[in-house]
């Protein structure tokens, strides 16, 4: 059985596909089937907050929590500060402070 949620569930779905003979079962949980993409689920939104591994990434990306995940030190930054971690994954404003 395989059960993912969020961005588990698109994992989950792609795992499913690519592995039909591994798994009895799976549920996605808050991510409907959406068909295999064309391509990568990172490369739109790469566009649309901009790519946190190119050459600009620390002045113009926004943070967004999967590509975040993506970075090298993504798990350090977690355990350096999981307060402010989970702050941004799960409530982020613009402007409004952690604290």
């Amino acid at each position: 059985l395989l059960v993912g949620h969020d961005w588990g569930a698109w994992l989950t779905w792609q795992l499913a596909l690519m592995h039909p003979d591994t798994f009895v079962a799976m549920c996605a949980m808050s991510v409907p089937y959406a068909g295999r993409g064309k391509g990568s689920l990172l490369a739109p939104l790469r566009k649309m907050h901009g790519d946190p591994l190119g050459p600009e990434a620390k002045e113009k990306a926004t943070f967004f929590y999967m590509l975040h995940h993506q970075l090298p030190e993504a798990a350090a930054s977690y355990e350096a500060n999981l307060k402010e971690a989970l702050y941004r994954i799960y409530t982020y404003t613009k402007g409004i402070p952690s604290d």
